[in-house]
């Protein structure tokens, strides 16, 4: 899965950089970082979005259930020296405390949700 993410010829778990790039600037322009600053990517993978939206001024906490992505996403947190916050586990079942502006679920996860597990992440 991570070398699918990777890939920057495939549309397979992650877009082409170029489309990653047109939605972070989408989102930028409709939740501006200068307004909107704590962002929380849901299903972050190895932190493609993350980095972007930390790259446009956000401040970003990334949560995904691949041990493999996150792991690749700490590393290149401490490359880019992004700080970027990243944590391993299941989206529906962190209690959350915090609070964030803007929260991304992208890459079509909310469509292959439950029904009852849509409902868990709308109560977020």
């Amino acid at each position: 899965m991570l070398e699918a993410h990777l890939n920057p010829n495939w549309d397979a778990a992650t877009r082409k950089p170029e489309f990653l790039d047109k939605s972070v600037n989408w989102i930028t322009k409709i939740a501006p970082s200068s307004q909107y600053k704590f962002l929380l990517d849901l299903g972050c993978g190895p932190g493609l979005y993350a980095e972007r939206f930390n790259s446009a001024g956000y401040s970003v906490t990334g949560v995904d259930f691949s041990k493999r992505s996150i792991a690749y996403a700490k590393e290149q947190t401490l490359f880019n020296k992004s700080n970027i916050e990243y944590h391993y586990q299941n989206y529906l079942t962190i209690d959350y405390v915090e609070q964030f502006d803007v929260i991304t679920l992208i890459y079509c996860d909310y469509a292959v949700l439950s029904i009852t597990d849509r409902l868990i992440l709308l109560k977020i």
